[in-house]
This record gives C-alpha cells, sequence and structure tokens, in this order.
C-alpha cells in the first residue's frame, strides 16, 4: 500500500532527477541542442537506402521483394502494395526540407516477423537493408518508413 508520505517521497525525488537532467543538458548520453538532427554516421553514406524517394517505388506496387532476416534460413517474399508520401506542416514552418515515406507490404504465406531489420532484394534496386514492423490493423501487413530529413 502506498502512504501519503511514500507518495509525496516519490514525487520529490522524481522533481529532483528531473531538474537535474534538464539543467545538465543531457540525458543518457544524449545531449540537448534544440532544432538539431543527429548527424547520418559516415559508414551509412553508401547505404543505397538513402537515395531512394517514395516516386521510385510507386511504380513497383504489386512486385514482389524477397527478404531475409540474419535468424531465418529461408526467404520470404512480400509485395509492396502501398506508398504513402507524407509532408508535415510544421516541418516545413521550420525549415526541415526532404521527404519522408512508408512503403507497405503484404505476405501471401502467415507470417510472423517481428520489427526488424531484413535485407531486401528486388530485381530493379537490388540489395538494401530495411526496418519493417508489422501493423496491427491487418494480418500479414508489414510498414517500412523513411524518412530523408535534413534542416
Amino acid at each position: 500500500m502506498i502512504t501519503r508520505r511514500n507518495f509525496i517521497q516519490a514525487l520529490g525525488m522524481a522533481t529532483v532527477a528531473g531538474t537535474t537532467i534538464c539543467l545538465s543538458g543531457s540525458a543518457f548520453g544524449q545531449t540537448l541542442k534544440s532544432k538539431e538532427f543527429f548527424a547520418i554516421p559516415p559508414e551509412t553514406l553508401s547505404d543505397p537506402v538513402l537515395s531512394f524517394t517514395g516516386k521510385d517505388f510507386i511504380p513497383f506496387i504489386n512486385t514482389d521483394f524477397q527478404i531475409r532476416h540474419e535468424n531465418l534460413r529461408r526467404t520470404e517474399w512480400l509485395k509492396l502494395i502501398d506508398v504513402k508520401e507524407f509532408e508535415h506542416k510544421a516541418n516545413v514552418e521550420e525549415g526541415i526540407r526532404g521527404e519522408s515515406f512508408s512503403l507497405m507490404f503484404s505476405s501471401l504465406r502467415e507470417t510472423n516477423f517481428k520489427s526488424s531489420r531484413f535485407e531486401f532484394t528486388h530485381f530493379s534496386f537490388g540489395t538494401f537493408m530495411l526496418t519493417i514492423s508489422p501493423v496491427s490493423a491487418e494480418p500479414n501487413r508489414y510498414e517500412a518508413i523513411i524518412n530523408h530529413l535534413e534542416r
């Protein structure tokens, strides 16, 4: 049972901890720099996903992508069923440029992939890595979200 005294003590400790983190400007090893993005690590600059746009994928709706996860022995196939491009007015107002889009995939087989990185292979795009997550609204649906944003 939580007493009033325990509650007030816990609230006081949480306030002190929160104030300390805010005043120091860093938490969990991250430095607080207002309105700045994290730099792209140099080793990922050769990743082909950085050059993909949503428009690149539109002609390939209803085509199959072969996927492989490092823990899976066999490959699976996902069909690209939709490409949605996003534009947030708040980003434009703050001077953030770039593109955000999602790729929606469907599996014909019953699959239970968890959110993870997979190696994708397609006859037009070649081989690249994407993180996909299951979309809970419909079975066997997976989504990858790609953001190319910069200030």
